[in-house]
């Protein structure tokens, strides 16, 4: 079987998703070839997806990597342009996966200016366009857990397309290290960017005592480069004040100020080659997302992966988390008084942090790419016709593993 996945190959959560699901249908003997985005197709511009169209015609079964930076924005550029993908995609009649990482769509309001690219009423057409392609398609809509399909339904997708799915993740290795000796790491890990809740923990980190430390274990992000968050926390480690006004006050001490400075370090990025050392550095993961309705974060599903003790926000989607398998700790969004005090309760009690590294070990394992690819390849077989079925044939087999079409 031979399938085309159109991605952006960019150092960032979506791109490292897609290599890893890539991985898995190797490990299942099947090829996984990628078209990689372009930067003409995140300006939106629809010719630039010739290319892609002209090969499909040699696949099997198609897998598209949705995030809106990826596709225009939203805006009336990136409903036209995904759109245009969506409708040329169905006088192939492949089967196809799309997976939309970001499920909270926003439709046009009536009587505003929407984007600087026209009127409202010009981008509700295109939105109205980037819906009816995608229900006129026959692709299936990936979602990451069962709390996305609502955000789907208010924008009037066909519940019949919509498919839940956990959020996978990688093999796992346990990088969690046993240690007593006086000094707590906190870990934050993956691109700098906003809904992540900096602001929220460096005021945590503020009231927290001297030998609590800060590891940032990441960079600013190459998709979203005018993300002000690594300025405003540099800004802030230096004047005691952000440099976005925007931000709430916080009055810090200079000598606190100086202690804080002396207790974070921000690494830039960090290549797959190093993470492992970088998590073994950490006592403690936290993941003070802002925004409730966040989706999965591949930076949470890392650390899940090294099995990792973690604190993080009550978003929608790390609740879901914790009621399968309570392998986090949760604590209220924008609280960052109620975080320092979860993570000393946490760096106090070693039997919690055990617990919580093993059962995030075991909720990785339940969750893995293989398994991803395994509900795609049920899918394709659904969507193809009676006379062109795939199967996976095991190890054992002799023809080793290898996919078969007839």
């Amino acid at each position: 079987m031979r399938i085309l996945s159109l991605s952006t190959l960019s150092h960032c959560g979506v791109a490292s998703y897609n290599q890893k699901l890539q991985a898995a249908f190797h490990s299942l003997g099947l090829r996984y070839d990628v078209e990689p985005i372009t930067d003409a197709m995140r300006a939106g511009r629809t010719d630039a997806f010739d290319n892609f169209l002209k090969r499909i015609d040699s696949y099997d079964a198609l897998v598209l990597q949705h995030e809106f930076t990826l596709f225009g924005g939203r805006s009336r550029a990136g409903y036209d342009c995904f759109g245009h993908l969506m409708q040329q995609l169905n006088h192939h009649k492949k089967p196809t996966v799309v997976f939309v990482h970001s499920a909270n769509f926003q439709k046009p309001e009536r009587g505003r200016l929407f984007s600087i690219q026209g009127t409202t009423a010009k981008t509700r057409r295109a939105y109205n366009y980037f819906i009816r392609s995608i229900n006129r398609s026959s692709a299936t809509i990936f979602v990451h857990g069962s709390h996305a399909v609502p955000l789907l339904l208010r924008h009037k997708i066909n519940l019949g397309r919509i498919k839940p799915t956990p959020f996978p993740n990688e093999r796992t290795e346990n990088c969690f290290i046993r240690r007593d000796n006086g000094t707590v790491t906190i870990g934050i890990h993956g691109f700098v960017a906003e809904y992540k809740g900096y602001e929220c923990l460096l005021q945590a980190m503020a009231v927290l005592p001297d030998n609590f430390r800060l590891l940032i274990a990441g960079g600013r992000h190459p998709v979203i480069p005018n993300d002000l968050t690594l300025n405003n926390i540099y800004g802030f480690l230096h004047t005691g004040k952000w440099i976005d006004a925007s931000l709430p006050a916080l009055d810090v001490p200079p000598d606190r100020l100086a202690s804080l400075r002396e207790r974070v370090t921000i690494t830039g990025y960090i290549d797959e080659e190093r993470i492992n050392d970088v998590f073994k550095q950490m006592d403690i993961v936290v993941a003070p997302y802002i925004y409730f309705e966040s989706e999965g974060s591949g930076a949470l599903g890392t650390a899940l992966a090294r099995g990792m003790p973690i604190i993080a926000s009550a978003t929608k989607a790390f609740t879901s988390i914790y009621r399968e398998s309570h392998c986090i700790q949760l604590v209220a969004i924008r609280a960052p008084f109620e975080l320092a005090n979860a993570v000393k309760n946490l760096a106090a009690d070693a039997a919690e942090r055990e617990r919580l590294s093993q059962a995030a070990l075991g909720f990785a394992a339940s969750h893995s790419y293989e398994a991803l690819a395994r509900e795609c390849l049920k899918v394709f077989n659904e969507g193809s016709d009676n006379t062109h079925r795939f199967r996976i044939f095991s190890a054992r087999s002799r023809l080793g593993v290898i996919a078969n079409a007839r």
